[in-house]
């Protein structure tokens, strides 16, 4: 039931998005979609937050100490928030919370539960003293912080943890900066929580995020009403918002779109060799057309603001002829990036090597049964790319279903079970570039290009400090 206020207003900011996943239970622990990734963000408060400049700054803890062994946090929370209900959220809340994630190891970028439980107890290095919590660790975790300030570890209430199935009426009360008042197939509303210390004013004080999952149409949405958000996730949509009238707000890169090649495919096995396929990939790759100003072709996952970026990879770039014979292939490109002309100039100028690009357009209501039938033998997907910590979409990609990372390659879970809880920062840095470098060699992932967000509006908002690195979707940064 929607409250009062919300009945007599309308949405001061509509947000469109490609989807908003209303077929999938809601759980704020595991935010495997960027889409409710960043709404999380904005109903949930976690411990501590990454500002625009991937700067960590006081949320609920008000301020943290890291032991010099990095194997001991200890946090100093905060008295100052309060849930949506209007109860104050307690040290007990903050405990159980954590002790929660950790139990259910769902979170999409961490494996932080192995470094604290042991035999399946997490309570024993979990410590409450007043408002004061300690977490310790088996081993030094890289990356924790990143971790806790992510909408995963976000405080619940004792209700939302003793419920038996987590669902979207469970999100009506929760901590963060935006309380849910309706979530629909279609629409989800969302309403500023006053009590909460990022509240301003000037802010939208009801948002709405509508789904619409073609491009075309929502451009027309944005031509035809007021008030209206228009989020460019990737290149395809972002060159379409550039060319719109309205205040426009750009990410840095953010992104990075790529081919995964199914590793399971007779194509690849018995027609055309992987190494083949990505020099002529390479070759197709610098012959696109794309605006130098939304992209930047690479070879490799992270961008240039990367502490892990390669000085160099090692892709032959033989010249390759047309193929003797014609080869079939099967890309799988999901409906939100239907409309991305990239996928389509490949094809084309693949049938220059002999090579026929089937390109089959899936809905997100098929992703259960790609993954269990993997019938293809190629992906176009995009992913983040965390400057900041990049351990994190290491562990990411390696667990994605889709990406399929670590098929055949037990070591590479490993590698980055090891990178994981290096202490030497040197060293650290030194084996995410290997494992990245390994990924690359071994065509797992075949990168095509990084690109940035763009966030176009017809209102009178605009943002306050866009995140820098991911483009991070911050309600409360929006300002009249």
């Amino acid at each position: 039931m929607i409250d009062a206020f919300a009945k007599k207003s309308t949405a001061d900011l509509t947000f469109i998005f490609p989807h908003i996943h209303h077929e999938k239970k809601w759980d704020i622990s595991s935010s495997t979609s960027l889409w409710a990734y960043f709404i999380n963000n904005n109903i949930v408060e976690p411990l501590i937050r990454v500002d625009s400049r991937s700067n960590y700054r006081p949320a609920i803890a008000k301020s943290w100490f890291v032991s010099e062994n990095k194997k001991e946090l200890i946090f100093s929370l905060s008295e100052q928030y309060r849930f949506h209900s209007g109860n104050i959220v307690k040290g007990k809340d903050v405990y159980n919370s954590i002790l929660r994630v950790l139990k259910l190891k769902s979170t999409a970028h961490s494996e932080l539960s192995t470094e604290v439980c042991e035999r399946g107890d997490c309570s024993k290095n979990i410590e409450l003293n007043g408002n004061r919590l300690t977490i310790k660790l088996n081993n030094s975790v890289n990356g924790i912080l990143f971790n806790l300030a992510s909408p995963e570890y976000g405080i619940v209430p004792n209700s939302y943890i003793q419920s038996k199935s987590v669902d979207k009426e469970d999100l009506k009360n929760l901590s963060g900066p935006y309380s849910l008042l309706e979530f629909n197939p279609k629409n989800i509303l969302l309403k500023a929580h006053k009590l909460h210390p990022l509240f301003s004013e000037k802010s939208p004080q009801i948002v709405n995020f509508k789904e619409i999952t073609n491009i075309e149409n929502s451009i027309q949405y944005y031509l035809k009403n007021k008030n209206v958000v228009l989020v460019g996730s990737e290149y395809s949509s972002s060159v379409r918002l550039n060319k719109l009238k309205g205040n426009k707000f750009l990410s840095s890169f953010a992104l990075t779109e790529f081919i995964v090649p199914n590793r399971r495919s007779k194509s690849f096995h018995e027609q055309l060799p992987l190494r083949v396929f990505t020099e002529i990939l390479q070759k197709v790759k610098s012959e696109l057309e794309l605006d130098e100003k939304l992209t930047e072709i690479t070879d490799q996952l992270f961008t240039k603001d990367s502490l892990v970026r390669l000085d160099e990879v090692n892709i032959s770039r033989e010249k390759r002829q047309k193929l003797t014979k014609p080869i079939s292939l099967k890309m799988i490109l999901f409906d939100w990036m239907k409309d991305s002309p990239v996928p389509y100039k490949i094809r084309e100028k693949l049938k220059n090597y002999n090579i026929e690009l089937n390109i089959e357009v899936v809905g997100v209501q098929d992703y259960g049964k790609i993954i269990s039938e993997r019938d293809y033998d190629l992906l176009y997907i995009y992913s983040g790319v965390s400057a900041l910590e990049p351990i994190v979409e290491l562990i990411y990609l390696s667990k994605h279903p889709l990406i399929d990372l670590a098929y055949q390659n037990e070591s590479i879970l490993e590698k980055i079970k090891d990178a994981k809880i290096e202490s030497n920062r040197t060293q650290y840095l030194k084996k995410i570039k290997n494992i990245h470098r390994s990924i690359i060699e071994s065509f797992r992932i075949i990168p095509l290009f990084h690109t940035r967000m763009i966030y176009i509006t017809n209102s009178s908002y605009k943002v306050d400090n866009m995140n820098f690195f991911d483009g991070g979707l911050d309600l409360w940064n929006w300002k009249k």
